[in-house]
């Protein structure tokens, strides 16, 4: 098994701004943390859209830790935790968007 001496991180950074959409994010990736068979990737964003019934806002990031067992086999696992605002609703507005106004909590395991 090849790995490199320094590393080969990589990270990427996005904006996307509009009237209304703003979406920012960065991601992470080290292939081999600390000259190991681990890998750790993470990533966070904010977004936020104007619909025209309701405002969304979300924050939240994603972290993945792997393992390479040999050149042909891997596992990784990881987390997803998330922040939703809904808010700004129309008048009138539907009961199904009134029972969502407000943050919610988001968390998902990744096998």
């Amino acid at each position: 098994m090849v790995r490199p001496e320094q590393g080969f991180e990589s990270g990427e950074v996005r904006f996307e701004y509009s009237r209304l959409i703003n979406r920012y994010s960065i991601s992470l990736l080290e292939p081999y943390l600390f000259g190991t068979d681990v890998s750790l990737q993470s990533s966070g964003y904010y977004y936020r859209r104007l619909f025209e019934n309701y405002a969304e806002q979300r924050e939240g990031g994603r972290f993945t830790l792997g393992y390479r067992f040999n050149r042909y086999w891997g596992g990784s696992v990881g987390m997803r935790v998330e922040n939703v605002d809904i808010t700004r609703p129309s008048v009138p507005s539907p009961p199904e968007l009134i029972a969502a106004l407000g943050d919610h909590f988001l968390y998902g395991p990744r096998v």
